[in-house]
């Protein structure tokens, strides 16, 4: 399978914002805001985006299907795609969607290539800012036109990283206290790109969908960073949903310092 241009569908993915996110970010109306079963909130944009998506990304690889976070919504067996060797795209049309909704410009558009059992690719899009990064397996990751450049060697202290966690665990001193700084963007998209980019080190996330980390996933370990399972140390696998969580990191080092922190303090 030949992976399609990078920037065609980094086009596509602004084409989907201009004609479905941008027009109305801060302009939905109740009626256009329901919440899914799992109370998740879920907008008309996310649908219409998504829909857009699914039929572009299509087109582009022959024999391809989808796994979306709206249609595997609607029919969970779709997430069984992941478990062939066709090429899969994995969509997730709005990521922030409650930012969104609630005229927060931190929001995202996440797409990923699945194939073999492996993310080939990936793409984030952040509309607010008209920026994006992507990265391929094997070739590394590149934002605003250049690869980005990393140092493989450098060691950071727990004092000195700054990282993302959920407001319950963040309000735990024995976890906050190992750390420089804390927070979360309540997008998950615009976390990985903080992450690629050297602007933060770790992340943890305890609820994992395919179309929230995917796309980031392959960007952060081509940039040499590690995404493993918490206390097992196993790589993510999208196929394989982790039992605690994954801990993304800038390094295999800042993984291990992070996941033995949390592991002491996480029932």
């Amino acid at each position: 399978m030949k992976i399609p241009d990078p920037e065609q569908i980094r086009n596509i993915m602004e084409e989907c914002s201009l004609n479905f996110l941008t027009p109305m970010f801060g302009r939905l109306s109740e009626k256009q805001v329901w919440r899914k079963p799992n109370n998740s909130v879920v907008t008309s944009v996310d649908i219409q985006a998504e829909e857009f998506l699914r039929r572009r990304l299509k087109q582009l690889v022959p024999a391809s299907s989808t796994v979306g976070e709206e249609e595997a919504g609607k029919d969970p067996s779709i997430l069984e795609r992941l478990e062939s060797d066709s090429p899969v795209w994995i969509i997730d049309a709005l990521d922030g969607t409650r930012n969104f909704v609630n005229g927060v410009d931190c929001y995202a558009v996440l797409v990923a290539l699945f194939y073999k059992q492996e993310i080939v690719a990936g793409w984030i899009f952040l509309p607010a800012k008209e920026d994006s990064i992507w990265g391929m397996k094997g070739e590394g990751a590149w934002h605003a036109g250049d690869k980005i450049q990393f140092d493989p060697f450098k060691v950071k202290k727990n004092s000195e990283l700054k990282g993302f966690l959920g407001n319950r665990l963040a309000k735990i001193p024995e976890i906050s206290d190992n750390f420089k700084a804390i927070k979360s963007y309540h997008c998950v998209g615009s976390e990985y790109f903080d992450l690629a980019l050297g602007l933060s080190d770790f992340a943890y996330y305890r609820r994992i969908n395919p179309w929230d980390h995917c796309a980031g996933t392959i960007i952060v370990k081509e940039v040499s960073g590690y995404v493993g399972e918490l206390e097992s140390g196993r790589e993510y696998k999208p196929s394989r949903p982790p039992e605690n969580g994954i801990v993304v990191a800038s390094s295999h080092a800042v993984y291990a310092s992070v996941s033995a922190v949390l592991a002491r303090n996480i029932d």
